[in-house]
């Protein structure tokens, strides 16, 4: 039976069905383009080079390897999936996350990475691990917890043949393993009062003596340090520099100095990866919202030749040599797993999604325009026209990204390509507060700047209509988490703008998200959206406060399991707004958390979506 299982699931991944040629007038349905598929999280056994990758073409996100006769075999038969997973150093076993119904409470799972044999590390189902890194003896690992008081992320150790743990370090707040060095004998931990600020501590775990590292006034970000072998330096990401963006660095411990490697660019870096032996290092930098692969020797500085794609390259991992896997995506490619040997320049494709019978050929490429919003500031934004556009009005969708620190990217969006196939535009901003700009940038909508960010998407709607692409009724905005907020506070403060609006796990009222929010999350949040003990502003850029503004459509979604943003953020405007006999619809997941994991809900949502897209903005 396992065995069936399994050619199933490589049909699905490696064989699509007859192709939607790209003139056909056909146009399957959004549960069709749902079904495209998607690779990712790639990492190399550094025993025999098996290379493993997640994919939710089950259904869920599961893990799989791909065998030496180049099949991928089902490693993961989680009823919710997986969060992620990290192989050990020695190649012989595998730590899994996974939670229950989005509840984000993921729990510790020791893994055989060859025969998926899996045996529970940790059972303590109301509390929430993660942060997993292994020891270099291939016995330990180090991760968070929240165990002690449901609040504070402390740093413990576990035995993974006993399951024995034990608090290595108990600090305030929301903490991070991050790396070990080879001799075993250093801990770096990041902490993050903020999401635009965090600290370092340099652990001793013999001494257990603790310092802080890179001290700083102000706001900075120091994000995935790794030790070099000699324990004398850490390469990280930070914008502590005089450009303000985050940019590769090597921290000289003793000295308390950084020493930049790519200054001279012009893009801030999200990623960095240091092979096992510490001496290649890899980072992506953002360029407009794509992502781009360098390479670097770290003894001699020497950049090392990359791989020629054009897209966004994301999850870069080091294998064995001059092997390197990463993500490749691109606004008409989904998400696939591909290998690179900078020595012998060898590109090469390891994973190969479905894309469910549709002709890629049919897909659509953005446009990255600019346009100027209240105080003169040019906002970049992604434009995708529908194919044959003659210059007419047509129904537009403004999309709002998450975080609010997020950056729309020009990833492959499922939904984006069906919306285009019948004739709807769409507009991704990265108003003021996107990451991916700059410190500065960043910064722009924090506390009592948060409604200047609402105005800019108010701008992407002007200038869709000065530019003739869209008329006022017939434009709709969406998004997600953060993004969900961005919709409803925009049908509130523009309500003649809007057909239609689409709000997913949405904040309605910023004073009972704080409170209701899980314990952990309050500090970080009222750092970026202001204290509770300042009501009368929460309550003042908050939806709910002027509810009565509503004139346009509302689609309410949410995961009952949420422990960021609570289902009752939903809830409570649904019945405002349905008790004044407003048009509101709800969709909540029973199964769900922030957000929509399961391939069958995935499907449900975006079904209701384009229908109600349909109904509220089609001509």
């Amino acid at each position: 039976m396992l065995r069936i299982i399994n050619i199933i699931i490589v049909l699905m991944l490696f064989v699509s069905s007859p192709i939607l040629q790209a003139d056909d007038e056909y146009i399957p349905d959004i549960a069709t383009f749902m079904q495209i598929g998607g690779a990712g999280m790639g990492e190399i056994s550094p025993i025999d080079g098996m290379i493993y990758f997640a994919s939710s073409i089950s259904g869920e996100m599961q893990i799989y390897k791909i065998t030496k006769e180049g099949w991928p075999y089902r490693l993961t038969f989680f009823d919710d999936g997986i969060n992620g997973y990290n192989i050990s150093p020695d190649g012989s076993k595998m730590i899994v996350m996974a939670c229950r119904g989005g509840n984000e409470r993921s729990q510790i799972y020791l893994m055989n990475p060859n025969t998926g044999r899996i045996k529970a590390l940790t059972d303590k189902l109301d509390v929430r691990f993660g942060s997993v890194i292994w020891g270099p003896d291939s016995k330990t690992i180090y991760y968070y917890s929240n165990e002690a008081n449901n609040r504070d992320f402390y740093i413990y150790a576990m035995a993974v043949e006993t399951g024995q743990s034990r608090l290595v370090k108990d600090i305030e707040g929301i903490n991070d393993p991050v790396d070990i060095s080879i001799d075993g004998s250093l801990l770096l931990i990041e902490a993050w009062p903020k999401n635009v600020n965090n600290e370092l501590y340099l652990l001793n775990l013999e001494s257990h003596k603790i310092e802080q590292l890179a001290k700083h006034k102000g706001d900075y970000n120091f994000n995935g340090g790794q030790f070099s072998p000699d324990n004398k330096y850490i390469w990280m990401v930070t914008n502590k520099n005089k450009m303000n963006l985050k940019k590769v660095a090597k921290y000289n411990i003793k000295k308390d100095k950084f020493e930049f490697i790519n200054l001279n660019s012009p893009w801030e870096t999200e990623d960095m990866v240091l092979s096992d032996n510490r001496r290649y290092l890899a980072w992506i930098d953002n360029e407009n919202g794509y992502g781009i692969l360098h390479i670097i020797d770290t003894e001699s500085h020497k950049e090392l030749p990359a791989p020629p794609l054009s897209g966004i390259i994301s999850g870069p991992y080091f294998g064995k040599g001059s092997q390197l896997i990463f993500n490749y995506n691109s606004p008409t490619k989904t998400g696939d797993l591909w290998t690179w040997n900078w020595q012998t320049k060898k590109l090469k494709q390891v994973t190969f999604s479905s894309y469910a019978g549709i002709n890629p050929d049919i897909f659509i490429e953005p446009i990255l325009i600019h346009y100027k919003t209240f105080d003169g500031k040019e906002i970049p934004a992604f434009l995708f026209l529908p194919p044959g556009y003659k210059g007419d009005v047509i129904p537009f969708v403004i999309h709002a990204h998450g975080g609010p620190e997020g950056q729309y990217r020009p990833f492959f969006y499922r939904h984006f390509q069906y919306l285009l196939q019948n004739g709807y535009g769409i507009l991704a901003p990265n108003v003021r507060g996107s990451e991916g700009y700059g410190r500065e940038y960043m910064t722009l909508d924090d506390h009592r700047k948060r409604l200047d960010s609402i105005k800019d998407y108010k701008a992407a709607a002007d200038w869709l209509i000065e530019q003739g692409y869209a008329k006022k009724g017939k434009i709709a905005i969406k998004g997600t988490s953060y993004g969900g907020y961005v919709a409803l506070a925009a049908i509130t403060e523009y309500p003649d703008y809007w057909g239609a609006s689409v709000a997913k796990v949405g904040i309605s009222n910023f004073k009972t998200f704080l409170i209701n929010t899980a314990d952990y999350r309050r500090a970080i949040r009222e750092a970026e959206y202001g204290p509770l003990t300042d009501s009368v502003w929460l309550e003042s850029i908050s939806p709910m406060s002027k509810v009565d503004n509503i004139t346009s459509p509302l689609l309410l979604v949410h995961g009952v399991n949420d422990p960021r943003v609570p289902v009752d953020e939903a809830r409570q405007i649904f019945h405002a707004i349905n008790n004044r006999g407003g048009t509101v619809d709800t969709l909540i997941f029973q199964d769900e958390g922030h957000g929509t994991a399961k391939k069958e809900n995935n499907i449900a949502f975006y079904r209701k979506l384009i229908e109600f897209f349909d109904k509220h903005l089609k001509y």
